[in-house]
């Protein structure tokens, strides 16, 4: 009889009878050409024996079935298998047998529980993150070997385990892909791989910090680049004068920028600049948003430079307070008509002074209120006065480094009268209270955008009498304060000043008699000295 071998191999999962591993059966069918005149066929399946096959099976144990049909189904355990067949005549008499023809019967696939295919597995950690593994087990399986890899080729791990699950830390923001494949004691293996692919998200980007302007001469917007950060998002806003709100001027997205060129030909005026980080397999950052004001015109180094030198005296603005402290010995000086008598002594003294001002960004005008407190010590004895002075203040350029202060208001102030007694080195005392008109200039000039220098003049014109010892009128009479101090920015809100100052307060007030035996015609007192001046300025 004609001898033939052509067949289709397929198989699906059939739950077994014995043991997982030794008793899982998959269904198999055999389908070949049809033979002229065979009314049956004989098949004989033989299963190969490896070293590492089950002691209980025998070797090479021969499977025998008959089948009416050009085809043969049943359940074989996974292994190689060899196969032969010849068919039978209406009589019963065989044919020839085929060749054997080897073939596998493979583990089934494995089935993958997590992380779920295309999963982006979120985390809140910047560098490692554990992931657990897991799939169902495979019917006749004994062992699973298990691959991981990163897309970028930096991660690899490869391991062979008997468990359907495995716990890996593994580095975040990558994609990863895993494989699995089931393996039995024979060495047989699943039809295919299973291989699922995964996202593992890192935290998220902390957000940009941006370099605050230093001042309105604005060449470049920067910023510090986070950690992991790879492109940002970054709009520019500038303010609309009509509306009063910031509408939208530039946007770059997506970009790998870690700074933008300010261009010359854009407009002066108020920017905010807002930026995001961004990164592959990270949430971006929040935003980070930045508001500045730009110089119109020229914004070259060069007038920067003017504009920076000059920090060191433009640096009120609002409102600002003083604080200043002289000190020195100074010479006191007493001539009472009253009395007929001089006196002349040294005595160490100082002033305190404090004082609130404000300047007007934009104007050239502003004020000063200053309240002084004064004293000396003579013979173990403190003498304390006041003044108070509220002035209007002019300011004026002069030149890139200069400006021009001019001062002018009115006082009122407390002066100590000491006069002597008799001829004994005792003394009385007492006050005169006046007020007048005050005018004063001052020079600042700037060195370094730190350091700077002072120059004043100050005149009192004191005309109103308030309060005199004997009663009688004031006499007019000017005290003045000249002085040079070296200036010194330490912090954009506050300058500190040293240096001297020579001073001289005076009064004068008719005497109480109109004797011709009087020597003098009025009663004089005079403080002066050259003080050492500490000033401290700090703007709100």
């Amino acid at each position: 009889m004609k001898s033939f071998f052509v067949f289709l191999l397929f198989s699906v999962l059939l739950s077994g009878t014995k043991s997982w591993a030794e008793g899982y059966r998959r269904a198999v069918e055999f389908e070949w050409e049809e033979i002229e005149g065979a009314k049956n066929y004989d098949v004989e399946l033989i299963k190969e024996k490896t070293e590492n096959s089950p002691e209980t099976e025998t070797a090479n144990p021969v499977q025998k079935h008959k089948t009416t049909e050009a085809k043969w189904s049943g359940q074989l355990k996974p292994g190689t298998y060899k196969m032969r067949l010849r068919s039978r005549d209406y009589r019963g008499v065989p044919g020839e047998w085929s060749a054997f023809s080897e073939f596998p019967v493979q583990l089934e696939k494995v089935v993958t529980q997590s992380p779920a295919a295309g999963i982006d597995v979120k985390t809140d950690q910047n560098e490692n993150a554990s992931v657990i593994f897991q799939w169902s087990a495979v019917g006749g399986a004994t062992s699973y070997s298990f691959e991981l890899n990163s897309k970028d080729g930096e991660t690899k791990y490869s391991e062979t385990l008997s468990d359907v699950k495995i716990l890996k830390k593994l580095p975040v923001a990558k994609d990863y892909t895993w494989t699995v494949r089931a393996f039995n004691t024979e060495g047989i293996t699943s039809a295919e791989a299973t291989t699922q692919s995964f996202i593992l998200s890192g935290k998220k980007i902390t957000s940009p910090e941006i370099t605050r302007q230093e001042n309105q001469y604005v060449r470049e917007i920067r910023w510090q680049k986070p950690d992991h950060a790879q492109k940002f998002d970054i709009v520019l806003l500038k303010m609309d004068l009509a509306s009063k709100k910031l509408v939208p001027f530039k946007e770059w997205k997506d970009s790998d920028f870690e700074s933008i060129p300010f261009e010359n030909d854009w407009d002066g005026g108020i920017y905010q600049i807002s930026i995001r980080a961004l990164a592959e397999n990270r949430p971006p950052s929040a935003w980070s948003r930045n508001t500045f004001r730009v110089q119109n015109g020229d914004r070259s180094p060069a007038a920067e430079y003017v504009a920076t030198v000059r920090k060191s005296i433009d640096r009120v603005t609002g409102w600002y307070a003083i604080a200043s402290y002289l000190i020195t010995e100074i010479t006191y000086r007493n001539t009472s008509a009253d009395k007929n008598t001089f006196l002349n002594l040294n005595a160490i003294g100082g002033t305190g002074r404090l004082g609130m001002g404000w300047f007007n960004p934009a104007s050239a005008w502003g004020f000063l209120g200053i309240a002084d407190f004064s004293g000396f010590t003579v013979q173990g004895k403190t003498h304390s006065y006041m003044a108070t002075e509220l002035s209007a203040i002019y300011r004026i350029s002069a030149g890139d480094r200069a400006e021009v202060r001019f001062h002018g208001g009115g006082f009122f102030k407390e002066f100590p009268e000491l006069s002597a007694n008799g001829g004994s080195n005792s003394h009385d005392s007492a006050k005169v209270v006046s007020s007048g008109p005050h005018l004063g200039a001052e020079l600042w000039y700037s060195l370094t955008p730190k350091m700077g220098v002072q120059l004043h003049a100050h005149t009192y014109a004191s005309m109103f009498g308030i309060e005199t010892p004997n009663g009688q009128q004031l006499s007019p009479s000017l005290s003045t304060q000249f002085g040079v101090m070296g200036s010194y920015r330490f912090t954009k809100n506050f300058t500190g000043l040293l240096g001297f100052t020579m001073r001289e307060d005076q009064t004068s007030y008719l005497r109480s008699t109109d004797s011709n035996n009087t020597q003098f015609s009025e009663n004089k007192s005079k403080i002066s000295g050259n003080y050492m001046n500490i000033y401290a300025e700090w703007a709100f």
